[in-house]
C-alpha cells in the first residue's frame, strides 16, 4: 500500500477522532464506497491522453450539523491506465506511451439531504486535492492539483443505523497555469492551458453506518 493511500486513511482517522471528541451527540456516518471510475480524456499541445475506466475504492465520513446539512470528508483511490497518442504533426521526439496512473481524490465539503422517510435524496459539493501518481516514477512525476467535486445521490434506510447509499460525482482537477501536466520530459512535454484539463467522475454505492 502506497504512502499516499496510507495518508488518506490517516486523514479519515484524524477527522473521525476530532468529530467524536467535539460532540458525542451529533450523528456521525461512515460509508465505505465502491465505484465505477470514469478516467476521462484530455487534449494537450502534442496529442490526446485517455485514461481507462476502472473500479475505485474509498469512503465518506459525515458529521451532521442538523437534519439536512452535514460536513463530509471523502476519499477515493483508482488506478486507471493512461495512454498518450500524439498528433500526426506533433514533431520529432513526441511518441505514444502508456502508463498506469494512481488517482487520489480527497474532498472536504457539504452534503445537503432533502425530504423525510426511507428515501432521502442528497446533493454533494466539495473541494480539496487530486493527486496523480504514475507508477513509472523514473520518467514521470507525481502531480497534486486543487480539485472540486459535485454530486447527487440517494440514501435508502435499511434500519435505524444502516442505510444503502448510491451516488454519482463529477470530479474536476483544476490547473492554474500553462505547462506540463504529469506526462513527458524535456521539449516533448505534454502541456495544457489554465482551466479544467480533464473531467472525471464516479458512480458508486456503499453501506452507511450511523454512530
Amino acid at each position: 500500500m502506497s504512502n499516499l493511500r496510507l495518508s488518506g486513511i490517516a486523514t479519515f482517522a484524524v477527522v473521525f477522532l476530532a468529530c467524536s471528541t467535539s460532540s458525542a451527540q451529533q450523528p456521525i456516518e461512515i460509508t465505505p464506497i465502491v465505484s465505477a471510475f470514469f478516467g476521462g480524456s484530455m487534449s494537450t499541445y502534442n496529442g490526446d491522453v485517455d485514461l481507462s475506466d476502472v473500479t475505485s475504492y474509498g469512503g465518506a465520513l459525515d458529521y451532521s450539523l442538523n437534519r439536512e446539512v452535514a460536513v463530509e470528508l471523502s476519499y477515493s483511490y483508482a488506478k486507471p491506465n493512461a495512454k498518450f497518442t500524439p498528433y500526426p504533426n506533433a514533431g520529432l521526439g513526441v511518441q505514444s506511451f502508456s502508463t498506469d496512473v494512481v488517482n487520489h481524490y480527497v474532498q472536504l465539503g457539504a452534503r445537503y439531504t432533502a425530504g423525510k422517510g426511507k428515501f432521502l435524496p442528497f446533493l454533494l459539493i466539495g473541494g480539496g486535492v487530486a493527486i496523480f501518481s504514475p507508477t513509472d516514477q523514473t520518467t514521470y512525476s507525481t502531480e497534486t492539483r486543487f480539485a472540486m467535486s459535485f454530486g447527487a445521490g440517494l440514501k435508502l434506510a435499511l434500519g435505524e443505523k444502516v442505510a444503502l447509499r448510491v451516488q454519482g460525482r463529477l470530479l474536476m482537477p483544476l490547473y492554474f497555469s500553462g505547462g506540463g501536466f504529469w506526462f513527458g520530459t524535456g521539449g516533448a512535454s505534454v502541456g495544457v492551458t489554465a482551466g479544467v484539463p480533464i473531467l472525471q467522475g464516479d458512480l458508486g454505492a456503499g453501506l452507511t453506518i450511523t454512530m
